[in-house]
């Protein structure tokens, strides 16, 4: 009985971390769905820069010396 104790607070802080990344994820979608500004020079840079990486994890070549 003790152990089901231990567990269920554990539980509840995955639920909840696990509730808040997705409400995160959920406003941040929202915001690049609405918000159709363009970014200051530092934003831009750093979104430049994300795509950058997605664009390489999209085509893994993991032996090859350009990737």
């Amino acid at each position: 009985m003790i152990s089901q104790e231990k567990k269920e607070p554990k539980i509840n802080h995955i639920l909840t971390l696990t509730i808040l990344w997705l409400l995160g994820a959920v406003s941040d979608r929202l915001w690049f769905a609405f918000d159709k500004s363009v970014p200051a020079w530092d934003q831009a840079d750093y979104l430049t820069g994300s795509l950058t990486y997605w664009r390489a994890f999209q085509n893994v070549q993991l032996f090859s010396g350009e990737w």
